[in-house]
């Protein structure tokens, strides 16, 4: 006496998904709704963090990248015993460039700078006392 499974295409053997199936539909979902409702902006389909890098150390120049669009950004600055704050609005691809003039990063110094979107973006860099600068870093 033989036996059939309901769905068998054969001799009553059921073929069963195979896991990599589940993981494939789970990863095109997940891309596909990666740049929903996120507080980072979306570049490419790819969620990117919030950064600030320290661009030029006289006067102190300022590149953010990965903040929303059109977002309304508060950097405060401080090196050494300055502290200057200043505002900026992003871009469509949420980037914003400004200058600090009367600041120096140039010594050794201690550095830092925080910039604060109002759509919920945050980032910061900050480097002890003791470090010299590196232009391009972002942390």
């Amino acid at each position: 006496m033989s036996r059939s499974c309901i769905g068998s295409s054969k001799g009553g053997i059921v073929r069963p998904v195979r896991p990599v199936a589940f993981v494939f539909a789970a990863l095109v979902v997940f891309a596909a709704s990666a740049g929903i409702g996120g507080s980072s902006a979306a570049v490419g389909g790819v969620a990117v963090a919030p950064r600030v890098a320290l661009v030029a150390t006289y006067p102190v120049s300022i590149r953010g990248t990965g903040f929303r669009a059109a977002e309304r950004v508060r950097v405060e600055v401080v090196a050494g015993s300055e502290t200057m704050t200043r505002a900026a609005t992003g871009s469509a691809a949420g980037t914003f460039a400004m200058r600090m003039p009367r600041l120096s990063a140039s010594n050794c110094q201690g550095f830092s700078m925080t910039a604060t979107g109002n759509k919920g973006s945050r980032a910061s860099f900050k480097r002890a006392p003791g470090q010299c600068p590196i232009l391009g870093g972002s942390g």
